[in-house]
């Protein structure tokens, strides 16, 4: 899984578990204990049959982790380190309690190792920089952003538009600022009729760099991003690039889905751009620009996910918008 879990240009590509998918494998992995547990102490004369059974689940559970290059792997494995210090010790097995408790150095060591770090300080790391259209701003976005603001002190998120999109990029600012209201998180927005792609334009990483550096003028340390242009940013940035979730284990959407099918993907779309959406979708029907109000049809409130009734009258309401594809709302 080393060999293949890496990026276009040969990285191999290590990333950070979002919470809730940690809990769901430690969840799996406690259900995995109980099990082993009682079929050793059924069917076998262990001594210690839930211990084994601890330390067995845990390991197994570790080693699929790091299989998959997430860096929450090494937490596993000092807890399998700490139960079978006290399973051995338990044995009177003392020589084999003492080597674990050796191993839990290295265990606190593999995340640095795993991911490459500032050179001259393994420690340092400012200034994070996520560049991005945000069409929408959805969970996958704000993983990425949460991944980089644990790793950095300050934070830039460029949100950038051109006049062929169907949503306002100053809208897009404004749903990512609402999003990431943490100090030593900005969001800038930088609208720009500028090549998209590199075969566009012969200068196509020139013109991006003029402009990333006129918007965000200060030394860059780390670029994030799910993307493997995030490579040749970096270096066109003079930074580090730092892959985040390239796959979309931990949050499975994009934005295209998202684009193809709103209805389905709406749970992922955060409060803040949900509560736009209708305005969104007129500003890009007619073209005019509308103050920004309340997710709402015939004066009731649309819900956010959690809330029933949400998909239907959210087919509804893109229903009633006709004339305009309902593929370009974001």
């Amino acid at each position: 899984m080393w060999l293949n879990g890496r990026a276009s240009d040969g990285r191999v590509v290590v990333a950070p578990l979002s919470q809730q998918a940690f809990l769901g494998y430690l969840a799996a992995t406690a259900a995995a204990w109980l099990v082993i547990g009682w079929f050793m102490s059924t069917f076998t004369d262990a001594a210690a049959p839930y211990w084994d059974a601890a330390v067995a689940a845990f390991s197994v559970t570790a080693q699929f982790l790091m299989s998959r290059r997430y860096l929450e792997s090494w937490i596993l494995w000092i807890c399998v380190d700490l139960l079978a210090i006290q399973l051995f010790y338990s044995r009177d097995l003392a020589p084999t309690a003492a080597l674990y408790t050796v191993f839990p150095v290295p265990c606190h060591c593999g995340p640095d190792a795993m991911v490459p770090r500032t050179a001259g300080n393994a420690c340092t790391m400012t200034r994070g920089f996520i560049l991005g259209k945000f069409l929408p701003p959805h969970a996958g976005h704000l993983f990425a952003c949460e991944v980089a603001r644990n790793r950095v002190e300050e934070l830039t998120v460029l949100v950038c538009s051109h006049d062929a999109e169907p949503i306002r990029g100053d809208l897009r600012a404004e749903w990512m600022r609402e999003c990431l209201p943490q100090p030593g998180c900005r969001v800038v927005h930088m609208h720009r009729d500028i090549p998209q792609e590199p075969k566009e334009h012969p200068e196509f990483w020139s013109i991006w760099k003029s402009a990333i550096l006129e918007h965000h003028p200060e030394p860059i340390d780390w670029v994030f991003g799910s993307e493997p242009y995030i490579h040749q940013l970096a270096a066109e940035l003079g930074a580090k690039p730092f892959l985040v979730d390239i796959e979309r284990h931990a949050v499975p959407v994009s934005g295209t889905d998202i684009r193809s099918r709103p209805d389905r993907h709406w749970m992922h779309i955060p409060p803040a751009g949900s509560s736009l959406l209708p305005d969104a979708c007129d500003a890009a029907r007619t073209g005019k620009r509308r103050k920004i109000g309340p997710l709402h049809r015939a004066g009731k409130p649309l819900r956010h996910p959690g809330h029933s009734g949400i998909r239907p009258r959210l087919r509804r309401y893109l229903q009633t918008r006709r004339g305009l594809d309902h593929r370009g709302f974001f």
